[in-house]
């Protein structure tokens, strides 16, 4: 996706939020939309967000597999955060001190 439609899907995410309304699922609208591009509204969103002053206070990521989380807690929870910090640096995103990682349904707490 081009930066120009990055942006302006962000937007109607932005608008929709702020009055409250239903939009179309972007992927319906645009079959051939990827994770990749899903990401990349979403930090543009994200970044808008912050502009106007909001504080980011952690991440929610849906739409990464939790298999490798579920087998790293096998061995110790700390190996499951580390497995998921490196998926997370593939999408520009990073793990801070004090957050707070909430596990998926099918993983247990980490």
């Amino acid at each position: 996706m081009d930066t120009a439609l990055i942006h302006r899907l962000a937007q109607a995410l932005d608008d929709a939020e702020r009055t409250r309304t239903q939009i179309p699922h972007f992927s319906r609208q645009y079959p051939d939309m990827g994770i990749e591009d899903g990401y990349a509204v979403q930090r543009t969103w994200v970044d808008m967000k912050l502009k106007a002053g909001r504080r980011l206070v952690g991440h929610k990521n849906g739409l990464i597999e939790e298999s490798g989380v579920a087998a790293a807690v096998l061995n110790h929870p700390a190996n499951g955060v580390v497995w998921l910090a490196n998926k997370l640096v593939a999408h520009d995103i990073g793990l801070e001190p004090g957050q707070i990682i909430l596990s998926g349904s099918f993983t247990r707490p980490v």
